[in-house]
């Protein structure tokens, strides 16, 4: 549609930065007659209330200075309100100066009243949790989960979506975008199946990818290690089949073989351990505690947000490890294992302090009193050695050949 194409163009030359929306809803009349409704939405310059006036004049522009870089916008608007008035309609505008602007149409269209079979069919997934960072994708599937009635809870990276999983009711399935910003979604399923316990790692994932994603997926991924279904997340059918098709018998409990890279641990018979976390990041904190409940089932962990925090719950409770950052508000990392060392060289005991660090303080760790330390990000193995060394006889421990 010209309209349409007029409109986009407009959109896309004056939107320097985020995105432009092309919308389209349709609502019943009757039992024949009905409207589609079209909007463009952009987070371009935008446009004030007196130059809206002037916009859909012949050869009038909204600013001159910015039209003459990018080649004008008066006509392309012009001619895109007169073949609108053509189809029995008129443009709309709502726009405000450097936040964007939605051009908007509505139309008359004829319909036919036989349903389409997509929501007609029986469907097995109750809720699911969706993993995407961009607003419009999350929007555009939510309407369509809301139509199918499935509950749906989205979130926009894996950290959230841990913590989601760890506290909320279960899930029937997890959706993931693979064009995250920070991670992309094959490397999101992993690090959720790696850190999260068995029961979890056992859900379905369907990984929501273009049509040219898919094929380079499958491609490389014969097998697709990651175990996830593959959808195209602009095709609606292909969504509910493959939403409609999957596996929810539950998983059987003693079928656990373990994630990749679990198959040297093995499980202590010793009572669960204590381990203080001080971290001031939550972010940080979220992936440390999540990590280490999975290395060690029924760990009891204890949190400090800063120096001072850790330095009294270390006293006071007396864990078996501590994991210390060393940069924290009020009391830093190396200030409290100095209060924690003298208060033991009066009192007894040692708690082993592992330093959290950037990896360019080791000497300093050490010197403060410090047993060992891990760079962030963790590298798993490290961590696996550090638990192994300092908890003795407690998960995780590797065998002995």
């Amino acid at each position: 549609m010209k309209l349409i194409s007029y409109l986009l163009g407009n959109a896309l030359k004056f939107t320097f930065s985020g995105e432009v929306e092309l919308k389209l809803t349709f609502t019943k009349l009757d039992d024949i007659h009905g409207e589609l409704h079209f909007s463009i939405r952009d987070t371009g310059i935008g446009v004030n209330v007196e130059q809206q006036k002037q916009l859909f004049k012949v050869f009038s522009q909204a600013d001159n200075s910015t039209t003459r870089k990018s080649g004008g916008i008066g006509l392309s608007l012009t001619v895109s309100n007169l073949l609108a008035r053509l189809m029995g309609s008129e443009i709309k505008l709502s726009s405000e100066p450097g936040k964007g602007s939605v051009f908007s149409f509505t139309i008359p269209a004829n319909y036919s009243s036989e349903r389409d079979k997509i929501g007609n069919k029986p469907i097995s997934v109750k809720r699911a949790l969706m993993i995407d960072d961009n607003t419009s994708r999350r929007l555009a599937v939510s309407r369509l989960f809301n139509e199918w009635g499935i509950e749906i809870i989205v979130t926009h990276d894996w950290l959230s979506a841990i913590s989601l999983l760890e506290i909320s009711n279960p899930f029937d399935a997890i959706l993931v975008e693979r064009e995250l910003s920070d991670f992309s979604g094959e490397d999101a399923i992993r690090m959720i199946r790696k850190n999260l316990s068995f029961a979890i790692k056992e859900l379905p994932f369907i990984l929501l990818c273009s049509p040219a994603d898919k094929l380079k997926i499958r491609e490389s991924h014969n097998d697709f290690v990651l175990n996830a279904d593959l959808c195209e997340r602009e095709n609606p059918k292909e969504l509910f089949q493959c939403l409609n098709s999957l596996n929810m018998e539950p998983a059987l409990p003693g079928k656990h073989e373990g994630s990749p890279g679990d198959e040297n641990l093995i499980l202590s018979t010793g009572p669960v351990p204590v381990i203080l976390v001080a971290e001031d990041v939550y972010m940080n904190m979220l992936l440390i505690t999540s990590i280490l409940k999975n290395r060690i089932p029924g760990l009891t962990i204890l949190k400090a947000v800063n120096g001072r925090e850790a330095f009294a719950s270390a006293i006071l409770n007396k864990p078996d490890m501590i994991f210390m950052d060393i940069q924290m508000p009020e009391m830093s990392g190396i200030e409290a294992t100095h209060e924690i060392r003298n208060y033991e060289k009066l009192n007894g005991g040692h708690i082993p302090i592992i330093a959290l660090t950037a990896g360019f303080e080791k000497e300093k760790c050490i010197d403060a009193g410090m047993d060992d330390f891990i760079a962030k990000p963790f590298n798993q193995d490290k961590l696996d050695d550090l638990l192994s060394k300092y908890l003795k006889g407690y998960l995780p421990s590797k065998p002995q050949f």
